[in-house]
C-alpha cells in the first residue's frame, strides 16, 4: 500500500496555503481572549494536519489515522472557544486556572450551534466505523493478525480517504479562524476549498455533503 503521491501533494499544498492565512498580521492584535485562543487551537490543527501528511508520505497509515482524532478535537475546540458566551472563561483558560471540558461535552455544545451544528452531527454519524480505527480499537489490532506487513492492509482508497478527511477537518478549523480575525474574504476562500474537497469526497466515497451552504454565523457576543 502507498498513498497516492498526488493526494499527498494536494494536502501539503492546502496546509501551506492555510498556514499562510494563519500568519495574518491581524491575528497578532486580537484583544478578545476567545478569538486569541481560537487562533491557537487552529495553529495546533495546522501542525497536526502537517504531521498526518508526513506520516502518510512515510507509509504510516495507522499512525495517521490515530492523529485524525486529535485534529478533529482541535477543530471542535476552536469552534467551542470561538462561541464561548463569557470571555472570563477564556481568560481563565489562558491563565491555566481552568481546563477545557472533555471532547464529548465540547461536541454537544458544537452541534447546538446554528448552521454548522447539524452538519457536524450528520457527518460524525457517518464516520462511526472509522471511530474505532482512530481510537486504536480492534480495527487497528486486527490488521496485525498475520506476519504480513500490516500497512498493506490499508488500501489506497483508505489511505487517500484519511487525507481527505484531514483536509476537511483543517478547513473546519480555518473557518473558525476566519471569524476570529473577522475576515469574510478568508472565510470565502476557506469555503471554496471546503466545497472542492467535499465534492471529491462525496463523489469517491459517498459521504454526505453539507446541506446548508450559508456562511457559518459569527459568534453572538
Amino acid at each position: 500500500m502507498s498513498t497516492p503521491t498526488t493526494r499527498i501533494q494536494q494536502s501539503k499544498a492546502l496546509n501551506d496555503e492555510m498556514l499562510a492565512f494563519s500568519r495574518d498580521s491581524s491575528a497578532k492584535t486580537l484583544t478578545d481572549a476567545r478569538d486569541k485562543l481560537t487562533t491557537w487551537a487552529v495553529d495546533y490543527a495546522l501542525e497536526l494536519h502537517a504531521s498526518i501528511v508526513d506520516l502518510s508520505r512515510l507509509g504510516r497509515p495507522a499512525s495517521a489515522a490515530a492523529m485524525l482524532r486529535l485534529i478533529m478535537e482541535a477543530a471542535l475546540t476552536s469552534l467551542y472557544i470561538l462561541h464561548l458566551p463569557d470571555q472570563n472563561i477564556a481568560h481563565r483558560l489562558e491563565a491555566g486556572e481552568e481546563f477545557l471540558p472533555d471532547t464529548r461535552e465540547i461536541y454537544k455544545r458544537c452541534i447546538d450551534l446554528p448552521v454548522v451544528g447539524p452538519n457536524i452531527e450528520k457527518i460524525s454519524k457517518s464516520l462511526k466505523p472509522f471511530h474505532k480505527l482512530t481510537h486504536g480499537d480492534m480495527p487497528q489490532l486486527n490488521r496485525r493478525r498475520s506476519d504480513a506487513n500490516w500497512s498493506e492492509t490499508f488500501s489506497m482508497e483508505e489511505a487517500s480517504g484519511q487525507l481527505y478527511l484531514a483536509d476537511l477537518l483543517l478547513l473546519a478549523a480555518m473557518d473558525s479562524f476566519s471569524h476570529a480575525i473577522r475576515s469574510p474574504d478568508t472565510q470565502t476562500i476557506v469555503r471554496m476549498r471546503r466545497d472542492s474537497v467535499a465534492s471529491e469526497v462525496s463523489r469517491r466515497f459517498g459521504a454526505p455533503m453539507p446541506e446548508a451552504d450559508d456562511p457559518t454565523p459569527s459568534p453572538i457576543r
